[in-house]
């Protein structure tokens, strides 16, 4: 019987999520709850990065580095307009705003 791709990664996982999980163990077999809890943790995640690893994030092909920059620069006078008290000094950035919006 042919196991699917996924089959073989998941058994795969689950193998490895023993191995990083069982690490911990005392002489006697008896460990705290938090350090249980650490080691299963970091086993999952382990296995996780170790199976899937990171996704990779692609920029894309129609946004220039310059509209990012743009775009970064009126994220920011946005956030100086909502943490600013004083409304002369927001209208002051809402204008400087809407020129960079242009």
């Amino acid at each position: 019987m042919l196991e699917c791709e996924d089959d073989v990664r998941y058994s795969k996982t689950d193998q490895i999520v023993r191995e990083m999980c069982n690490y911990g163990i005392d002489v006697l077999g008896v460990k705290a709850i938090e350090e249980r809890w650490t080691g299963i943790k970091e086993g999952m995640c382990g296995a996780s990065d170790h199976v899937l690893g990171f996704k990779n994030r692609s920029q894309l092909r129609w946004i220039t580095g310059d509209s990012l920059k743009k775009a970064e620069e009126r994220k920011k006078i946005k956030e100086k307009i909502n943490a600013t008290r004083s409304e002369r000094r927001k209208g002051m950035l809402r204008k400087d705003y809407r020129a960079k919006d242009k």
